[in-house]
């Protein structure tokens, strides 16, 4: 008879930390979602839009070099990237604790900004989410354990 309650509690548990992670994660992805609506709205277009090599005069030689080379003319400008990273993050201040992340930044030009959503893996499963953003004139930084757990207050 006590085993069974020992399974149902095992299962219970189980069930709660599932939930738990997939209530974080969904939170999670609204939050990065909101922070990409408001970095979109805040854009403003951009002029010119392409790009012109007779704008290079007033530039130092080896930059006016390296755009010649780099670019074309008539290639439309740059208003607004997406970039995905993997490597490794240290979550020691003063030592040595790498461990791996993912990221996908979001980054405009006019207006200045961008979105950063950091995923660092602790162990499976169990990763620290990060925002890293400035939208509209304003910076965020928050770091949560799962999603839901806060790591601090929001900066």
């Amino acid at each position: 008879m006590w085993w069974k309650i020992i399974v149902f509690v095992v299962l219970g548990l189980t069930v709660i930390v599932a939930v738990t992670l997939v209530y974080g994660s969904r939170r999670w992805q609204v939050a990065t979602k909101a922070l990409q609506t408001m970095l979109e709205a805040s854009r403003l277009p951009i002029s010119p839009t392409t790009y012109d090599a007779r704008e290079l005069h007033s530039l130092p030689a080896p930059v006016q070099r390296y755009f010649r080379a780099a670019l074309e003319d008539g290639q439309p400008i740059v208003s607004a990237i997406r970039v995905e990273h993997t490597g490794t993050f240290n979550l020691s201040e003063t030592g040595e604790h790498w461990r791996p992340f993912t990221s996908t930044q979001y980054v405009t030009t006019k207006r200045p900004g961008f979105v950063w959503d950091a995923r660092i893996a602790l162990m499976p499963a169990v990763a620290v989410r990060v925002h890293d953003a400035y939208v509209a004139g304003q910076g965020l930084l928050q770091a949560k354990l799962i999603g839901p757990v806060p790591l601090g207050a929001p900066t």
